[in-house]
């Protein structure tokens, strides 16, 4: 029998309306009239009490949900469902033509104490049934979270689209548009990459004992395997972000995942306006809130029920310029690790896989030859007295990556130099190669502007390495064509604007390798190795240096030549 307009009316409303939750599977059978399954809200009040979230937080209460470890799950659809849903093995996140109904969104308000994400997703149940999946809470916590159901698309993606609308300040077809201050922001994340989470499960082993299977043995030199599975592994990767910034935790316990390239030069545009406001002589503290709201917004961090610190001085503009650097390296060894899981599955070593991920060919030192003899006597001869901590060589390989030597531009005056630098950035350095800041950070921290800053003595080098003792590090020798340097007594952050004729900024210390000939030797037929030892030049008593500092602004002089692994000792005796 035909409908008639009002019955359609009603039905057409009706296919748009949320159902209330229904138990799963392996709950008891559902009665005549529907049940709300355990914990869940009916969707009018769950409604309700997430819109007192957008204002009030009253959700945020530390003894309920407080998680150790919320992840995201391996991805079977466009996206994956977020871990705190209950049936997220049974759902797919939906997607229609280029729409991905999966949003993270992250607001930080310093003087409301806001400091919360919010999650949204459109999901494909069983039974052609369609969810919209709620998840908020405070940044570091578990949260609460919600699903309503509808028995079509066009429901879910309507309340998927109003809520996006509703914390966003823009419609669902505008979210790539700029963001609408003091409402949510699109958080960005590589929502496929969930290799740091496994350290959460236990898994502090190395990438290739990750999958028990038979795999075959390595080709590599023993030596190689090690420093491989030094710079992949898990733990020192988690360890060395919290080294930076403790409420930094690369989303280990918080749910938005990991951050984009894209995601974090949002955060070095935030802290580059930080620093513009900072060198204002009259600072308008609104301004320098407002900028830290964006910065913590779109780098989201962890910071319990604090209110969140206003980034106010330079120091602090350097942490989190650190922070992002670190980030980004970290993003090369995951993919590395990545590699690695790849070669697993083709019955290749994973080791040798991320070995050649690298595309930096390896080649142990002999300690017998006369290449380690040099090195080694570079590096004690060359450590500095007032750097109290001692380094001892434990392995040099020789090391070529691929693309420098068609790209390396020889100005001349080339010097062997030393580079020290957190084990996290190896696997970028290794497989990168050493690179100048990006133009969107701040030049804050960067002495003699954004360059590659090398050192001729070993000691100042390996304090960049963030040594403890009875530690391993590593340390990079690279030829530098440093051509006709353009010397400086003290800190100059335009030095990046080099004159005409001027290749390389110079740096001069109070003290430098000894002048004498036989304080220098030659390598590579023409670079020359600074042996050292270290003396006062007595005509530098007005350098702000105490040791010399060599900075090149362009990629293409510098040409990787030894890495050096090093142990690090608060024993100077050893």
């Amino acid at each position: 029998m035909a409908r008639t307009r009002k019955q359609a009316k009603a039905a057409e409303q009706a296919a748009d309306e949320p159902v209330e939750d229904q138990p799963g599977p392996s709950d008891a059978p559902a009665q005549k009239r529907r049940r709300v399954a355990p914990g869940a809200v009916k969707p009018k009040e769950k409604v309700k009490e997430e819109e007192k979230d957008a204002d009030e937080e009253e959700e945020e209460k530390p003894e309920t949900n407080h998680k150790s470890a919320p992840r995201v799950v391996r991805c079977v659809g466009p996206a994956p469902v977020f871990e705190s849903c209950s049936i997220k093995e049974k759902s797919v996140v939906y997607a229609m033509q280029d729409s991905v109904y999966s949003v993270m969104l992250n607001k930080t308000d310093i003087g409301n104490n806001n400091n919360k994400f919010y999650g949204i997703q459109v999901l494909q149940l069983e039974n052609n049934q369609f969810g919209c999946f709620l998840w908020w809470g405070r940044v570091g916590y578990a949260g609460q979270n919600s699903l309503a159901r509808f028995p079509s698309a066009i429901g879910a993606t309507n309340m998927f689209c109003s809520k996006f609308s509703a914390k966003t300040g823009l419609a669902w077809d505008e979210r790539n548009e700029a963001a609408v201050y003091g409402k949510y922001r699109l958080v960005e994340i590589d929502q496929f990459q969930d290799t740091l989470d496994k350290e959460n499960e236990g898994n502090e082993q190395d990438a290739d004992d990750k999958v028990k299977q038979e795999v075959p043995d390595s080709v590599l030199a023993a030596e190689i395997q090690e420093v491989i599975k030094m710079i992949t592994n898990l733990s020192m990767l988690a360890n060395g972000i919290r080294s930076i910034e403790l409420s930094y935790e690369n989303s280990e316990k918080m749910p938005l995942g990991k951050l984009t390239a894209a995601q974090l030069e949002r955060g070095y545009e935030n802290l580059k306006e930080l620093e513009n406001l900072l060198k204002r002589k009259k600072c308008d503290r609104s301004l320098l809130i407002r900028a830290t709201n964006d910065f913590y917004s779109n780098i989201p961090h962890s910071l319990g029920f604090s209110r969140p610190k206003v980034i106010d001085d330079m120091d602090e503009v350097k942490a989190k310029c650190e922070l992002l650097d670190t980030l980004k390296e970290v993003q090369i060894a995951i993919k590395t690790i990545k590699e690695g899981e790849n070669g697993i599955k083709e019955e290749q070593n994973p080791i040798d896989r991320m070995y050649l991920s690298l595309k930096c060919d390896f080649q142990v030192v002999s300690p017998k030859s006369a290449n380690f003899k040099m090195i080694q006597d570079y590096m004690q001869k060359t450590h500095a007295s007032t750097h109290t901590f001692a380094m001892k060589i434990k392995t040099v390989f020789e090391v070529k990556r691929h693309v420098e030597d068609e790209r390396f531009i020889d100005h001349g005056n080339k010097m062997l130099l030393w580079h020290g630098s957190r084990l996290t950035n190896f696997c970028g350095i290794l497989s990168h190669g050493l690179r100048i800041a990006p133009p969107e950070a701040p030049c804050t921290g960067y002495m003699f502007g954004k360059g590659i800053y090398f050192a001729d003595s070993s000691s100042k080098s390996g304090n960049y390495c963030y040594p403890k003792n009875k530690e391993e590090g590593l340390l990079v020798l690279a030829e530098v064509s440093l051509g006709v340097v353009n010397e400086k007594k003290g800190a100059d952050y335009d030095a990046s604007k080099l004159p005409a004729g001027k290749h390389s900024t110079f740096g001069m210390g109070q003290w430098a390798p000894s002048s004498g000939k036989q304080s220098f030797k030659k390598i590579f037929d023409d670079v020359v190795v600074p042996m050292g030892p270290l003396e006062r030049v007595t005509d530098r008593t007005d350098c702000s240096l105490l040791y010399n500092e060599y900075i090149v602004y362009n990629e293409a002089q510098v040409r990787l030549r030894f890495l050096v692994q090093t142990e690090f000792s608060d024993d100077l005796d050893i």
